[in-house]
């Protein structure tokens, strides 16, 4: 593995919360500095809401519907993480907000050289090279799971190490 380069912090807008360290500590270290240079880089507040996550928080999230599958999660071993843009001080979740965060999470895991998979292209195993706009591959994820008669679960939150890192 090699080191991680220095990050020119200068012009940095925003900072992560003092709460956002203390789940980015609890990560893999190469996907908590992706998440800092992304936040260094980045034009909007980033809010890590999700880092490692126990068996019992999982299963509420499970009851709720806010998971897929109720027994596995790569919460489980800090290998993901789940961040939400903050404007004016106000969440928010519109799509083309997730695209600006995507795109930072897309420059930070270049410079760490980290594979990182999207929860809104989850088809796509490392968000490194891309090959076209964010927005067309949710779409061809869509796509695919209406032909495979399945209810598409965008995740534009989630960020996880791909499993080939």
């Amino acid at each position: 593995m090699q080191a991680i380069k220095p990050v020119d912090y200068s012009s940095q807008l925003f900072f992560l919360s003092e709460q956002c360290q203390e789940k980015l500590d609890r990560l893999d270290p190469r996907l908590a500095e992706c998440v800092r240079i992304a936040q260094a880089i980045s034009d909007i507040q980033l809010l890590v809401v999700e880092g490692k996550r126990t068996k019992s928080a999982h299963e509420e999230f499970f009851k709720k519907g806010v998971t897929n599958d109720p027994t596995n999660s790569v919460h489980f071993y800090g290998l993901a993480v789940d961040i939400v843009p903050v404007i004016e001080g106000r969440l928010t979740l519109e799509h083309d907000t997730f695209m600006d965060v995507v795109d930072v999470m897309h420059h930070a895991a270049v410079e760490t050289e980290l594979k990182i998979q999207w929860g809104g292209a989850p088809q796509v195993p490392d968000i490194r090279y891309p090959e076209k706009f964010w927005e067309d591959y949710c779409i061809d994820f869509i796509d695919a799971q209406r032909l495979a008669k399945r209810r598409p679960f965008l995740e534009l939150h989630h960020f996880e190490v791909s499993p080939d890192d």
